[in-house]
């Protein structure tokens, strides 16, 4: 769908592995619109964008059951199904779901002449289910209770209060310009935030209770560079108190924290961040499978090889000789 929205545009498209960016600029609008492949079955669409008229589109929601969860940091939307006479606004700051299935038809427009900054979650339940990743438990588990709603009808829509919490993980997303390990892991774990952020919101909103008090913005800036620390010091066995220490947290400050910016435990965390830092080793250097284990503070080739394959789906020494 990126390739038909560049050609419609008239836009440039760059592609990578697991990613693409179509970038505008011309009569038509300026700006960008990122696609990330995060696991099979979750995708993300993140536009910073600003078209000059409205951009219309039809979607039609073909075989399996697909899900829509999006959020606006700056902007609105309009959309309706086939079967509505009249369109509906998705305003600013707010969470919204949309549903369908086989033989279902979504209307959306983006006004023309102001910007937009926006996250959309794409995800396609049965790619999930079939997904031999360690994440798959905990998107399971996120989505529990959207599914059971899904499953009751064959066009869902639904429109959130007001959420300035969600805001941050979207924010997080759209402004993160890095493409190497940091970066990944940031993007990561905004998404899987900004999923968690949206279902809790439509929890509580369902059973009226009041909204969770918010990460404050210096401490959730302080988490986000947390990747850093442990990046500078691949073959270090850091603890969480030293890690909250060095951020001015307590450690259970520090775990709550990681938790609602990554979306893991903060052992999860520092794993990943080595996981991913091996995986920019094997793409970027000549190093072999055992050295880079090293590299990272692992004496155990086999447990790493099984953390790698838990983060990935694929054995180091398989991911090594593809690259």
């Amino acid at each position: 769908m990126l390739r038909q929205f560049a050609v419609y545009l008239d836009a440039e498209v760059v592609e990578s592995h697991g990613s693409g960016q179509l970038i505008l600029d011309n009569e038509k609008g300026q700006g960008s619109i990122k696609l990330f492949e995060l696991y099979p079955g979750l995708t993300a669409w993140v536009y910073n964008i600003q078209f000059f008229d409205d951009l219309s589109w039809k979607v039609q929601f073909n075989g399996e059951r697909n899900y829509y969860l999006g959020y606006h940091l700056k902007g609105r939307q309009r959309h309706k199904f086939e079967s509505e006479e009249h369109f509906i606004e998705i305003q600013q700051w707010q969470n919204f779901f949309i549903l369908g299935t086989d033989h279902t038809v979504a209307d959306f427009v983006i006004p023309g002449g102001e910007p937009l900054q926006s996250c959309y979650l794409i995800l396609k339940t049965h790619l999930i289910t079939e997904a031999d990743l360690k994440i798959k438990t905990q998107l399971e588990t996120h989505l529990e209770n959207l599914f059971r709603v899904g499953q009751k009808q064959l066009a869902y829509r639904y429109l959130g209060q007001i959420d300035t919490q969600t805001g941050h993980f979207v924010e997080t997303i759209i402004k993160n310009e890095r493409t190497d390990l940091v970066g990944r892991l940031l993007t990561e774990g905004a998404v899987m935030g900004m999923l968690a952020s949206q279902l809790e919101s439509h929890q509580q909103e369902h059973l009226g209770a009041v909204k969770r008090p918010e990460l404050s913005i210096a401490d959730f800036e302080k988490i986000k560079n947390l990747t850093e620390i442990i990046r500078d010091n691949p073959g270090e066995k850091i603890a969480v108190d030293d890690l909250a220490a060095r951020l001015g947290f307590s450690s259970r400050k520090l775990q709550r924290g990681i938790r609602i910016v990554y979306g893991y435990s903060a052992h999860e965390f520092i794993t990943n961040v080595r996981m991913e830092l091996a995986r920019e080793l094997m793409e970027t250097t000549d190093m072999n499978v055992s050295e880079i284990c090293y590299n990272i503070g692992y004496s155990s080739r086999s447990h790493f090889s099984k953390m790698f394959r838990a983060r990935f789906g694929v054995l180091p020494s398989s991911y090594r000789k593809s690259t």
